[in-house]
């Protein structure tokens, strides 16, 4: 496929002239959206609760260090050039937004389910988009941790990917991330590891079985 801009107008315009379609991808969008922000928000409320701090070997080789700029420029570099080629496939994106609403809903359930303790010597991920829509969450977010929400969205883009190229890029944008929010003790290690293994829950329900 041609990712030009001709193209992109002509699928979009036959595809929402689908009246349905339309319908439903709009709800599902704005359904996405207001998950998102409403489930970041009940987690911050919660910022106060006891839990168990594990005892993480990886942590323990690595001294704390801030790296939250380069964490957020990966994060989102990464969803911006996902979204510049699968937005060519609008049917896909509907069931992409789907997988990730449902991923975000299972991530908030086990935070309340597995009562973890922020990591010894947690610096606090800053996190400027969040902060845009949900204000002074990034100093409050502290125990949002299994599963790490910054792995689990990239490995679904990974696993939803049209394209190699895209899946290899993806990849060690993810493995970094993860290996930087471990070092920076804004996760445990169970959490980054744990998140490929959601996305691609999410994504044989919602996309590969539907798409």
């Amino acid at each position: 496929m041609q990712y030009t801009l001709q193209n992109l107008k002509a699928i979009w315009t036959n595809v929402l002239e689908e009246k349905d379609f339309a319908r439903r991808f709009y709800i599902n969008f704005a359904f996405c959206f207001v998950t998102y922000i409403a489930f970041a928000q009940l987690v911050a409320m919660n910022k106060d609760r006891p839990g168990v701090v594990l005892n993480d070997v990886i942590q323990n080789m690595l001294p704390p260090h801030n790296f939250s700029p380069l964490i957020f420029l990966l994060t989102y570099s990464g969803i911006v050039i996902f979204l510049r080629h699968f937005i060519f496939y609008p049917k896909l994106l509907y069931c992409a937004f789907q997988g990730f609403t449902a991923i975000f809903i299972v991530r908030t359930i086990l935070i309340f389910l597995i009562p973890l303790a922020a990591p010894l010597g947690q610096i606090v991920l800053v996190d400027p988009f969040l902060d845009c829509f949900v204000p002074g969450s990034s100093s409050e977010l502290t125990n949002d941790l299994f599963f790490s929400g910054h792995v689990s969205d990239l490995s679904f883009l990974i696993f939803c990917s049209p394209e190699k190229w895209l899946k290899y890029w993806l990849t060690g944008t993810a493995c970094i991330v993860g290996f930087l929010l471990i070092w920076q003790r804004v996760h445990y290690s169970a959490d980054v590891f744990a998140a490929p293994f959601f996305a691609y829950w999410g994504y044989v329900v919602f996309v590969k079985n539907r798409g």
